[in-house]
């Protein structure tokens, strides 16, 4: 070997110590480390093998991997390479979304295969990378791009990171749904937690919900109920520290019960959320732990996994209208799925059962309503579900059929805020269709719907309404709209990529006041918006002119008319003469100001590139007329406020 690969002069022959200190230096980047580690043997076996100097420079170009379990990667170095090629690639992907799908507004399910390929062409041998490290990475990079940035620069990173992080997550929770609908509940057992868990992650797929974070704080509340139970039943068997639950009298299964409702309704106020019943949250789990607020089902899911640490097993009731526990009195009370009853838990259980003092030992509870205890004739007066409703409706139903009623709640929720938060209606679709053996006609339609709104995921539009082709004798009506869906998603996959003409500030367009990117005020309906194209005469049908009273304006629609997004998150299209520069200009925070800017400036927006080749002329007008008023917010200051007051949720707005 040639002495320059064998020596690496001086600085080969210094002391661990001194390497150690010197590798450790802010002025030593990665770079160089890998540098220095090609001269010599000994300064690579020394640089590779410094694990302590890697999770420094991980931590400091990384600073959200502080305090993180230690890289599960071969060595340090191999986990700085990995995220660094991680990184790049996700920038990298992030301004081809951009380029891509600046016309549609959605990205196709697809965009998680280009972000989580085994980034072959990047220089990098990375074959003994496990698919889901590479999954790992890429989220982490993602998600640094979407909570980590400016709040007021890198819009565009940060708008498609969203999407991107959306369908990354999507994808690696498919098999997830998968799996969960192809276990079987063992006898009583339900793991209801599970599939509010992956609801949760599904349906907040910008955040990174834990199951096992979860598991944690019903573990807490577990505990607290014991410790209740200890004071109020002095050496009672589900007393006893976290173990095997034990097998429980009915008086001592009522025991836990009374202690869980105080622990859970008296001491940490835990309530049915009567006032906005319809929030979102209140069907993510992770949220209602937070809030101690939600809805019948995610209060049960609670109550029923932190019964069933404890020794009670309250099974999922799918009753009509309200979502309930039953607890069968005399049943085994026996929740541990993974192992048998021995001879002799079978005959404490058997006493148990002969015990039963009901003749009906089945138990109704209320989670939404403080855990009361109810019999099925209560329950009947209770909640008037008509006479139409027989024994069934008291049947525990398994863990499938809970996920299910889940995301049809969310179902419910999508449609009222349908016009707000398209990617959460169509995320609540997707995951029905997944977690259904057979979606309901209407379902599949919609996702349809939604498919050609958004101008993505054609080819999936393609094999749904080829599926709902069969529905079509059975259904009134269906047969014409299926065929006007199928026609258009033909019509959208032969149409090229169709890119807006650039609209000059020339002679012909004089007219036009303002620009793209400005923030304005209306002056009669007092919403602040950003100015996001123009037309320099109403293009609207005559239609909406005449409903919108646009005649009745003094221009009428002989103007220039501009599109805006709206601080109340809608898309309007304002009259010239009804908008004003905004006197105090702040963030507007709409969800796509991100798909056609880049920066806020302390009074106007920055175009990104899409959106500079289509007004070429606009930014330099603007910057000048910021220029000559002198009232406009210094832009370091209007950035401190926007981060101040810029609030970042996958939930529609409520």
């Amino acid at each position: 070997m040639p002495r320059a690969a064998e020596g690496g002069g001086d600085l080969a022959r210094l002391p661990a110590e001194i390497l150690q200190a010197v590798w450790a230096h802010d002025c030593v980047g990665p770079a160089e480390l890998c540098a220095l580690a090609a001269t010599c043997k000994r300064l690579r076996a020394f640089t590779d093998g410094c694990a302590a100097m890697w999770k420094a420079k991980l931590e400091e170009r990384w600073p959200r991997l502080r305090g993180a379990p230690a890289p599960r990667m071969p060595s340090g170095k191999a986990e700085y390479v990995a995220r660094h090629v991680a990184e790049r690639r996700v920038n990298g992907c992030l301004a081809g979304l951009a380029e891509k799908y600046y016309t549609k507004e959605d990205v196709d399910g697809d965009a998680a295969d280009a972000l989580t390929d085994p980034w072959a062409g990047d220089g990098r041998d990375l074959a003994y990378l496990p698919p889901e490290r590479t999954q790992e990475y890429v989220v982490s990079e993602l998600s640094k791009a979407v909570h980590d940035a400016a709040p007021t620069r890198s819009l565009t990173g940060q708008y498609y990171a969203k999407k991107a992080l959306r369908t990354v997550r999507h994808a690696a929770l498919k098999g997830d749904v998968a799996r969960y609908l192809q276990r079987k509940d063992t006898g009583a057992y339900q793991d209801l937690e599970a599939a509010a868990a992956l609801v949760a992650q599904w349906c907040q797929p910008y955040l990174s919900v834990s199951p096992a974070a979860i598991a944690e704080e019903l573990d807490e509340l577990a505990d607290l109920t014991r410790a209740k139970l200890q004071g109020a039943c002095p050496g009672h068997p589900a007393a006893a520290a976290r173990a095997r639950p034990p097998l429980l009298t009915d008086e001592e299964g009522a025991a836990v019960l009374d202690a869980l409702n105080a622990v859970l309704y008296r001491d940490l106020r835990f309530a049915g959320n009567q006032s906005d019943y319809y929030n979102a949250a209140n069907s993510m789990l992770n949220r209602v732990l937070e809030a101690k607020k939600g809805i019948p089902i995610t209060l049960s899911v609670i109550y029923a996994s932190v019964a069933r640490r404890l020794g009670v097993v309250c099974e999922a009731v799918n009753f009509p209208g309200h979502f309930l526990l039953i607890w069968q009195r005399g049943a085994p009370q026996h929740v541990d799925p993974d192992a048998a009853m021995s001879g002799s838990d079978e005959d404490d259980a058997a006493a148990a059962g002969a015990a039963a003092a009901d003749a009906d030992p089945a138990v109704l509870i209320d989670a939404f309503n403080n855990g009361v205890r109810m019999t099925k004739a209560d329950c009947l007066s209770r909640f008037s579900v008509g006479a139409m409703v027989n024994s069934e409706v008291f049947q525990p139903v398994p863990g499938e059929l809970v996920l299910l009623r889940m995301v049809r709640n969310l179902v419910v929720i999508s449609q009222q805020h349908s016009q707000e938060d398209i990617p959460f209606m169509r995320s609540v679709y997707e995951l029905g269709l997944l977690a259904s053996r057979a979606p309901p006609v209407e379902d599949r339609v919609m996702l349809c719907r939604i498919y050609i709104h958004t101008q993505t995921n054609l080819a999936q539009a393609r094999q749904l309404l080829a599926s709902l082709e069969a529905q079509v004798p059975t259904r009134l009506g269906l047969g014409a709209e299926l065929a006007r869906m199928k026609a258009k998603v033909e019509e959208l996959e032969k149409e090229e990529e169709a890119r807006p003409a650039p609209k000059r500030r020339d002679g012909d367009h004089a007219d036009v006041e303002f620009a793209v990117g400005q923030v304005m005020y209306h002056k009669r309906y007092h919403y602040t918006c950003i100015v996001y194209g123009w037309d320099p005469e109403c293009k609207a049908s005559w239609q909406w002119i005449l409903q919108m009273g646009v005649n009745n304006l003094p221009k009428q629609h002989h103007q220039p008319f501009y599109n805006v997004l709206c601080n109340d998150g809608s898309t309007r299209y304002a009259a010239q003469e009804s908008l004003a520069p905004a006197p105090d200009p702040k963030p507007v925070p709409h969800p796509e100001v991100g798909r056609y800017f880049d920066r806020y400036c302390g009074a106007y927006y920055t175009h990104n590139a899409q959106k500079r080749r289509e007004y070429p002329d606009d930014e330099a007008f603007i910057a000048a007329w910021a220029e000559a008023h002198p009232y406009i917010a210094d832009p370091d200051a209007a950035a401190a406020a926007a981060g101040a007051e810029e609030e970042v949720s996958g939930l529609p707005a409520q």
